[in-house]
Formats: C-alpha cells, sequence, structure tokens
C-alpha cells in the first residue's frame, strides 16, 4: 500500500493503462461490434475517476470545455446529415476520446513520467524479444508460436505470408494486432533505447534488436515511423532540449487506441 499512496491510484492506472496498449490484440468482451480490451477498461476507470474529481472541485468548466463540446456539436451533426452510411460506434468513440481529453488535466512530475515510460520501454522490449523468437517458431516449427491471452480480437491479420525469392515466410505480430502494429511498437522501442539507456553499448543493441524486428514484421508502417522519430530526436539533440519528457508527446498520439 505504501508504493501506491507514493503516486496515487490515479498513476498507477495511467501506468497500466500505457502497458495494456500493447495487449490490445485481447479483449474481455465485445459489446456489439466493439471489443472491450484491457486497455480500454483501465482508462474508462480512469476518465471515471477523473470526472469524480472534478465535480468535487468543480472544475467541470474548463479551458477546453467549450473546444470539446464543439467538436462534439460537429461530429452529432456529420453524422446526422452525411449521406454516406455511418457507424454509430465511431460516433461514439470520437465523444469517448474527447471526454476523456477533456478531463485529463492531471500535472506529474518529470520523476513520474520518466518512470511511466521507462517501465513502458521494458515491456516493449519483452514484446520484441517474443516476436523475434515467434520467427524462428515460425520458420523451425517450435512450440509456442502465438500467446493467447483472453478472447482474439477479430478482424486483424496476424497469419499472412508473403513469398521472397523461392522463400515463403509468415510476417511476425507478436502479441500485437497485426505486423504493422508491432513494428509501430518497435519503432517506439528504438526511440526509448535512445532517450532511456544507460550505457552507450546498450542503447545500440537494443535498437539494432528492435531494428531486426521491424524487418522481419515485413511492414514498412514501422520505418516510416522510425525515421519519424529519429529526424525529431536528432533535431531535439541538436537544440539541445531536454530529450527525457519532451519525447512523450511525440509517440503518445500514435499509439493504438488513439
Amino acid at each position: 500500500m505504501g508504493i501506491i499512496n507514493k503516486h496515487g491510484i490515479k498513476y498507477w492506472l495511467l501506468q497500466l493503462t500505457l502497458i495494456a496498449t500493447v495487449f490490445d490484440a485481447y479483449c474481455f468482451f465485445y459489446v456489439g461490434t466493439f471489443p472491450i480490451t484491457i486497455s480500454f477498461f483501465l482508462l474508462t476507470t480512469l476518465t471515471c475517476l477523473n470526472i469524480v474529481q472534478s465535480i468535487k472541485n468543480s472544475k467541470i468548466v474548463t479551458k477546453d470545455f467549450l473546444a470539446v463540446l464543439l467538436f462534439i456539436v460537429i461530429g452529432i451533426t456529420s453524422f446526422a446529415f452525411s449521406p454516406i452510411e455511418n457507424n454509430i460506434t465511431s460516433l461514439v468513440l470520437l465523444i469517448y476520446f474527447l471526454i476523456t481529453y477533456l478531463f485529463s488535466n492531471d500535472k506529474m512530475s518529470e520523476e513520474e513520467l520518466r518512470s511511466i515510460f521507462r517501465v513502458y520501454w521494458y515491456v516493449l522490449i519483452g514484446v520484441m524479444l517474443f516476436g523475434i523468437y515467434q520467427f524462428g517458431a515460425y520458420m523451425l516449427d517450435l512450440p509456442f508460436q502465438e500467446i493467447e491471452i483472453l478472447q482474439k480480437v477479430e478482424g486483424f491479420n496476424t497469419s499472412n505470408t508473403v513469398t521472397i525469392g523461392s522463400f515463403r515466410l509468415k510476417r511476425i505480430h507478436s502479441i500485437c494486432l497485426e505486423p504493422s502494429v508491432f513494428s509501430q511498437y518497435c519503432a517506439l522501442g528504438v526511440l526509448l533505447s535512445f532517450v532511456y539507456s544507460r550505457k552507450s553499448s546498450e542503447k545500440w543493441i537494443l535498437s539494432i534488436m528492435f531494428g531486426i524486428a521491424i524487418v522481419l514484421s515485413l511492414s514498412g508502417t514501422g520505418i516510416i515511423l522510425l525515421a519519424g522519430f529519429m529526424l525529431i530526436y536528432f533535431v531535439k539533440i541538436k537544440n539541445k532540449i531536454n530529450t527525457k519528457m519532451d519525447f512523450a508527446p511525440a509517440y503518445l498520439p500514435c499509439l493504438p487506441f488513439v
């Protein structure tokens, strides 16, 4: 309880939510066609706590309230008058994430943010290592080619193969929704390796391993994302900006559950 009280329950919910996005290939159950994933459940819990706290502190109307309300009105209007058949789930998710943003006004210390993203980096290293093992498992027909956790989210391609010359390769996805999502996480892993590695050798070894995993996923998405991250990183280094913390906004919007 001492560790929980040190940071507060919302700190740990944010930590767990960020980690849980890696496991968005799995869900508890479906509401209609929408999967209730671990990250969605945790984010909803965190948002409810933020709403309750805002009501107690009489801070419902913030500086972003009118902007969020305007976006909601535009979304509902577009849905109502669009000649194209729309999915009500998309509208509900738009409103959900706008409300989540509206009440996510907590400020954390640099130490807390660094701790959250360091743990997230460790998780990505584990995901990457399993992805590399998965490639060998596919090639050599080894056990534990897939990890089954809860119910698998439907509608994503985790079993497609490509032909290179005379070789037929199965694309790796680790525990992610599909190979392209896995490659995006690996791109994030390279960035975090540059930011949080204590030793130069550790930084380069991990970056190379994440790079190998991106190549083995046979997805160009991770390569494009990695190029963007590295460009931002070296620009920040040149301008001597505090990369430890200023990078959080750079990759958070890229999380698959946005």
